[in-house]
């Protein structure tokens, strides 16, 4: 079985992964995983030929295809043509897929749209982030003035949804209070506890939670905090040009991590450093 997730929005392709994997394994208790992405090392699909010896199926999990060079994709797409009934795979495109791998995609069994929300879209899905935190949905008002603060970046209004709710101002917490109150870094950029914001971004990355959403969500901290104006600024472009530097595959996301910890409590003298980084790296 093949399910086909096309679009470049990465929130909306993550979440639709994240979704698959949660229902397929749920269903599945003893499945085989299996995550690559266009970075990853691959020389050949043999493996996803073969029939998992120590569990009944296995998921397979295929991101940024459209990044994989022709050859891979071409590959692939013979792969995915030959799969054993018990494997399931799920590729995001990310960028548009060569010609032979995009016919097959889309002859997928299923077809998961992850393009850009419009205004009307994006209302609704912001509702239905909510239900998944475990809140009721606001008042259409509270996501219009979300959506006027933070624009149409989904990590960073999921954070906005975040930051509202653990601060008491959902109307319920439902089932998922106990992990809303383990996302603690929005208390801890408000009261500027520098060093517990590192060791909270190490904590929330270890347990799963995207990066490209633990920097909205200290970005989305940093506008509403109390610390001064420079010391807010000097953080908010350290978090600019590490988002730029993940988009761009100039630092790899263990580094990155790495390398927040070790800057967000005193980010003086970072510009100059990764200044001189970058001309290393384009000379």
């Amino acid at each position: 079985m093949l399910i086909f997730i096309t679009g470049e929005n990465q929130y909306l392709a993550r979440r639709s992964i994240k979704q698959i994997k949660a229902k397929y394994l749920a269903k599945n208790s003893d499945a085989e995983l299996l995550e690559l992405d266009s970075d990853s090392r691959i020389t050949s699909w043999a493996d996803l030929l073969a029939v998992p010896l120590f569990a009944s199926s296995r998921l397979v999990v295929i991101q940024r295809a459209g990044l994989l060079s022709a050859e891979l994709q071409e590959g692939l797409a013979r792969t995915l043509e030959a799969l054993p009934p018990t494997t399931v795979v799920a590729i995001w495109d990310g960028k548009k897929l060569g010609e032979q791998l995009l016919a097959v995609a889309n002859s997928a069994s299923k077809v998961v749209l992850a393009n850009h929300p419009n205004e009307r879209e994006l209302t609704a899905l912001l509702r239905s982030i909510t239900k998944e935190l475990g809140a009721e949905p606001f008042e259409l008002g509270v996501y219009k003035e979300l959506i006027a603060e933070n624009g149409s970046d989904l990590w960073a209004l999921e954070s906005a949804i975040f930051t509202r709710i653990s601060g008491g101002k959902a109307s319920s917490m439902g089932g998922n209070s106990r992990e809303l109150e383990r996302f603690a870094l929005f208390r801890f950029v408000d009261q500027q506890r520098w060093g517990n914001v590192a060791d909270a971004l190490v904590e929330e990355y270890r347990s799963g939670k995207p990066i490209e959403m633990l920097i909205g969500a200290i970005a989305s901290a940093l506008r509403r905090s109390r610390a001064n104006f420079e010391d807010r600024l000097q953080r908010v472009e350290l978090l600019a040009d590490f988002d730029l530097a993940l988009k761009t595959g100039l630092v790899e996301e263990e580094d990155a991590i790495a390398l927040l910890r070790r800057y967000l409590p005193d980010p003086t003298g970072y510009r100059l450093q990764w200044e001189q980084v970058w001309e290393e790296i384009h000379a």
